[in-house]
C-alpha cells in the first residue's frame, strides 16, 4: 500500500481496517522498537500517542519495520515494513493499495450452517467501514489496486 509521507499511525489503523473490512471493535496498538502507540482515548498503560507520530518517522525509528497488533484476545500482528520510497504522482488518491492477495482474516467468523461449509471473508468492497472512512474524509472514494 502506498500512504502519504505525512500519515500518522492513525490514519495507518483506519486504512488497515478499512483493508481487512474489520469494524475497529478492537483495541489495537503498533510497536516500534520499544516503544508503544495507540489512540489516547483507550487510556492504555504506557502508550504514546498514535495521532503524533507520522508512520515514516515510526519506520525510521523502528529500522524499516514497525508491529501493528489488532484484537488483543485473538492478538493479529502484522508486520509494516518499509520497502521503498516513490515520488508522489502527481493527482493521485492516497492512501491506495498498491498488491492484494490472500483472504482477510473475519473479525467475526460466524459458524457454518453445515458440516463443512466454508466461509467468505469480507471484500473491501463489501464494508460499511470504508464507506464510513470515506465520509469522514480519512479515505479516499476508492482504495484501488495498482
Amino acid at each position: 500500500m502506498l500512504i502519504p509521507a505525512t500519515a500518522n499511525l492513525a490514519t495507518l489503523d483506519l486504512v488497515i481496517q478499512a483493508l481487512y473490512g474489520w469494524d475497529g471493535d478492537h483495541l489495537h496498538a503498533f510497536r516500534v522498537r520499544r516503544a508503544t502507540y495507540s489512540d489516547p482515548s483507550f487510556s492504555l498503560e504506557e502508550t504514546r500517542d498514535e495521532y503524533a507520530m507520522r508512520v515514516l518517522a515510526a519506520l525510521n525509528a523502528g529500522g524499516g519495520k514497525i508491529t501493528y497488533e489488532y484484537d488483543f484476545g485473538a492478538s493479529w500482528i502484522h508486520e509494516i515494513a518499509l520497502q521503498k520510497k516513490v515520488p508522489r504522482e502527481p493527482g493521485a488518491e492516497y492512501p491506495f493499495c498498491v498488491k492484494y492477495s490472500g483472504d482477510s482474516p473475519i473479525e467475526y467468523p460466524v459458524r457454518p450452517r453445515q458440516p463443512g461449509a466454508r466461509l467468505r471473508p469480507l471484500a473491501l468492497g463489501d464494508s460499511e467501514l470504508v464507506a464510513q472512512h470515506q465520509d469522514l474524509g480519512v479515505l479516499p472514494p476508492r482504495l484501488p489496486a495498482r
